[in-house]
């Protein structure tokens, strides 16, 4: 135990001094680079009162300091994995969801496709747009010659009517 605190106190003295002989302008010691100014402020309350104490509460605050980085690190690992494994479900609730949508989509449009017409249907419209039948007495059947109704003999359809009974 005294080997620890005589190779701390080493350090510290040498800390100390090399920023006391920096400040007095000891061109060995700016060799070292520069060091924060002491700071001043006679209270103890959140510092060491002994160089023992100080070192001793330097190394517990690193070994804190660890301790809690592998802690940190550990939460954040835990957390990557909770959101690729959410990341994961919602990538499969995406192609579900579209998979289900494609398919209401189509019984949608088989639902209310048009249909094509039957052959009965086909025959039954044909059948109901063909005009009636002209009878016997519209169409000589012996001459072939129409009898034109009364308001279609007028002068003014004289050349309609010749050029149908040609």
């Amino acid at each position: 135990m005294k080997i620890v605190y005589a190779s701390c106190f080493a350090v510290m003295l040498s800390a100390c001094c090399g920023s006391w002989a920096l400040a007095q302008g000891d061109p060995a010691a700016a060799a070292v680079g520069p060091v924060a100014p002491p700071i001043v402020n006679w209270s103890y309350v959140g510092h060491s009162s002994t160089l023992q104490e100080g070192y001793l509460r330097g190394a517990a605050a690193a070994i804190q300091s660890v301790g809690q980085a592998n802690y940190l690190n550990s939460i954040a690992a835990v957390n990557l994995q909770e959101a690729t494994r959410q990341a994961i479900e919602n990538q499969n609730t995406y192609i579900r969801n579209t998979l289900e949508n494609r398919e209401l989509i189509q019984q949608y449009r088989e639902r209310y496709r048009p249909r094509a017409p039957t052959k009965e249907e086909w025959q039954r419209v044909t059948e109901a747009s063909l005009p009636d039948r002209l009878t016997p007495d519209q169409l000589d059947p012996i001459t072939g010659q129409l009898v034109w109704p009364h308001i279609l003999r007028t002068d003014e359809y004289r050349a309609f009517r010749e050029r149908v009974d040609v």
